[in-house]
């Protein structure tokens, strides 16, 4: 089982969106 986190902040909005993936 693989898990992937991806962090993707947008510059024009101030919120951080998070992006977990999970692979098995």
């Amino acid at each position: 089982q693989e898990r992937i986190v991806v962090e993707v902040s947008q510059s024009e909005d101030s919120s951080n969106h998070k992006l977990i993936l999970d692979r098995q």
